[in-house]
């Protein structure tokens, strides 16, 4: 069995630090039956001992840029990362009364891509473990602190209403960090461009607007099956009010179907 052994030795010993860590390995432990989130086999203080990965979604997905013979591994790609936010929303099981956990900063960089191919979800140093409202009986919400635009959801980075210190976020702020994370895989480039500081309030206005990001000719013409699923899916998540995206399990499903779909098809020909 391979695995890593993750030091921070250029991080103090502050106790919002131990907090990060120590949230990431209880996320990581409650979820060790998902396939798709990477496994921890033990962690101490600021250290965890990790299985091994060998690539990202960003970069692998940046090789298969405009390659027609990659789109069937995109849609696998794609379902297997979906599958893992649904498996982080319900890590207590499926429940009317909400999610369980929220990632809270799902990108491309944080999962990763096994031997195998497979991918896996990582970095729950900013995990929300959620919570119920007995008075209300309804999930609370949680207060955004992540302001950069790039993989952000509309309500993470619009001006906050007044009286309001902060963004009021559901699990929806991961279902549009998800459809971010599937444009990168379709297509192979970033959905907002270059995260350089001269973009930065461009790319807010657009976001806060409920501007998606614009996909490249080649995926509007395409013919490809799976190129086609994994384009009309993002049309169920790039919703700028939460409440009109799709929940993560229903991504995730909708996309293993159209996988099964064109892979019994494949064979049938």
């Amino acid at each position: 069995m391979l695995f890593l052994i993750c030091h921070r030795y250029d991080r103090d010993f502050h106790d919002e630090y131990y907090d990060l860590h120590r949230r990431d390995a209880m996320a990581m432990e409650h979820l060790t039956t998902s396939p798709f989130v990477l496994d921890i086999y033990s962690y101490c203080g600021q250290s965890a001992i990790n299985e091994i990965a060998y690539d990202s979604v960003e970069k692998v997905a940046m090789r298969m840029r405009d390659n027609p013979a990659a789109s069937i591994y995109k849609l696998k790609m794609a379902t297997q990362v979906a599958m893992g936010v649904a498996d982080i929303h319900e890590c207590d099981g499926p429940s009317e009364n909400g999610v369980s956990m929220v990632h809270y900063d799902l990108n491309p960089r944080n999962i990763a891509v096994m031997e195998s191919g497979t991918v896996k979800i990582n970095d729950f140093n900013v995990a929300e473990f959620m919570k119920w409202d007995t008075v209300e009986q309804r999930p609370c919400k949680f207060k955004g602190r992540l302001y950069e635009p790039w993989w952000r959801a509309p309500e993470e980075v619009i001006q906050p209403k007044e009286g309001m210190d902060s963004h009021i976020l559901d699990e929806k702020a991961d279902v549009y960090s998800l459809c971010n994370i599937l444009y990168r895989i379709l297509t192979g480039r970033a959905p907002r461009g270059k995260s350089i500081p001269e973009r930065l309030e461009l790319v807010r206005r657009e976001v806060s607007q409920g501007i998606p990001p614009r996909l490249p000719g080649l995926y509007l013409d395409t013919e490809d099956d799976a190129l086609i699923a994994l384009r009309s899916t993002l049309v169920h998540c790039y919703q700028v009010k939460p409440e009109d995206r799709w929940p993560a399990r229903d991504i995730a499903d909708h996309l293993y179907q159209k996988l099964e779909s064109i892979m019994s098809d494949g064979e049938e020909q």
